[in-house]
């Protein structure tokens, strides 16, 4: 395995491995349970960069007992390894998660099938379920809905794009879910969208906070956060459409919604999707209008003292 991993870092990549806190993976190979010291050594010798630690057979224990005796394993390990609990959402993880993990499951599994319903429905409960804990994520530690579906011809357009903002926004780990070499060139341009990575990745690590359409059975919901980058500081704003059927629009409000101070300012705002950009002063009132049924609009915004 160390051979391997030297090889994966060659290429300048960085390589994960899955286990269980139990005693057999979900596929019934042996898990870490009762075992963790030695198991996080090997993981150290091999230069592994990142563990998932799923939950099948585990014995009736308590999630807390088991993915702390693996974190405090790691941690004497000597090797900064990223560390993904995945014990489904349960037990509470994320009051408890950001102690011991650098991202904890916050849900089920996605399940998506081939029907209409339960594609989009499956991205839209995990979403909403994870959001449940975002006053939990911050920088280093961050919840997570599952693994991205983009890709795996289930969702349309305007639904990987929604999916793939939804997690951008979250914080939520990016993990690629589908066969790179069968993605179409829609999809990996959704994977590769600069602007939603930088929101993403940005350096202060918190979640979203909803603004609007928050109890998500209405036609829209809207949200917002500051992102800072080594060069810039920003506001972020997405806005989505989760009616199955009808187009929505969507007027963002700039001093309502505190993104400018003052009517004077001069606010420069960027498209996520488009790239394009637009000048407007604080007084503006953008409209986003014509967002497809599960669509979305991302726009950030920047506004300066005139």
């Amino acid at each position: 395995m160390k051979s391997l991993g030297e090889f994966i870092h060659g290429l300048d990549l960085k390589y994960g491995l899955y286990s269980s806190a139990g005693t057999k993976t979900c596929q019934g190979l042996p898990g870490g349970l009762d075992h963790e010291i030695i198991d996080a050594m090997d993981y150290a010798s091999w230069e592994v960069d990142y563990l998932k630690y799923d939950n099948c057979f585990n014995q009736g224990r308590s999630s807390h007992e088991r993915y702390t005796a693996m974190s405090d394993a790691l941690l004497k390990s000597g090797r900064p390894i990223f560390y993904s609990v995945c014990n489904w959402g349960n037990e509470e993880i994320g009051s408890w998660g950001n102690t011991i993990a650098n991202s904890w499951r916050t849900t089920q599994d996605i399940e998506i099938y081939h029907t209409v319903h339960n594609q989009w429905q499956q991205i839209k409960s995990n979403f909403i379920q994870n959001q449940l804990s975002s006053k939990y994520a911050s920088k280093g530690h961050w919840n997570d809905p599952d693994m991205l579906q983009i890709g795996n011809e289930l969702l349309n357009l305007e639904e990987e794009q929604t999916h793939f903002a939804l997690w951008a926004y979250a914080k939520a780990p990016l993990i690629i879910g589908c066969d790179l070499e069968k993605i179409s060139d829609d999809s990996l341009a959704i994977l590769k969208n600069a602007e939603l990575i930088a929101i993403n990745q940005d350096n202060l690590g918190y979640q979203a906070e909803c603004v609007v359409g928050c109890d998500f059975d209405q036609p829209t919901s809207v949200f917002k956060q500051t992102i800072l980058t080594s060069e810039n500081v920003y506001i972020a704003v997405l806005v989505v459409n989760w009616d199955d059927e009808n187009n929505q629009s969507y007027d963002l409000n700039l001093i309502d919604q505190k993104i400018a101070l003052t009517a004077g300012d001069n606010c420069s705002v960027t498209y996520s999707w488009t790239g394009e950009t637009a000048d407007v002063k604080g007084s503006a009132v953008i409209s986003l209008t014509d967002i497809k049924p599960h669509g979305n609009q991302s726009l950030r915004i920047k506004c300066l003292p005139f």
